[in-house]
């Protein structure tokens, strides 16, 4: 991923998006879970 969100990775869950990052193979932080269509919006909290 780019920008704001360079270090992160993502899958998507159905209608969902889900932002992670991987600190270490037993440590997996989310950082965001949205709509597919807006997740990466920058004005809509989510």
């Amino acid at each position: 991923m780019r920008d704001e969100w360079r270090g992160y990775w993502r899958v998507r869950a159905g209608v969902y998006r889900v932002i992670y990052e991987i600190h270490h193979p037993r440590l997996v932080l989310v950082a965001k879970i949205g709509p597919r269509g807006s997740i990466y919006d920058r004005d809509r909290p989510v």
